[in-house]
Formats: structure tokens, sequence, C-alpha cells
């Protein structure tokens, strides 16, 4: 970070926030289907439609990872 311009670590440091709501969101719909699993009778379109916002989420994530990487000339 020592090397980065102002502008690069604010961007840096935008899309670090940006991936830990992502991560955060992630990890709600992870406990959340978690609980819905361990139901005696799991409701199958809720266990989907987690899954499907939970794939969502992670390709925003590697979205902005490889935004990062870009910023960063990784």
């Amino acid at each position: 970070m020592n090397g980065l311009s102002a502008e690069q670590k604010d961007a840096l440091q935008n899309r670090t926030q940006n991936m830990n709501q992502i991560r955060e969101r992630v990890n709600n719909q992870y406990q959340q289907m978690d609980a819905e699993l361990n139901q005696e009778e799991p409701n199958g379109k809720l266990v989907r439609d987690r899954a499907r916002d939970m794939e969502k989420a992670m390709k925003e994530w590697q979205k902005e990872y490889r935004k990062m990487q870009g910023d960063l000339g990784v």
C-alpha cells in the first residue's frame, strides 16, 4: 500500500469494503440455507433460491476481485 497513490488507495479501500459487504451477504445466505437444511422437512424452493443468490453474490465478489487485481497491476 505504501507505493500507491492516494487515488489508488481510495479505490482499493472502496473495493475492499464492497467485497466485505458481499462476503457478509454470502455468509448470511449460507446461515439461512444451513438453518433451512436442518429443518425436519427443508423447503427445496428456499434452498434453491439461497443457492442462486449465493452464486450471484460470489460472481459479484469475483468481479470485484478481478478489478482489484487490475487496479494493482497484478
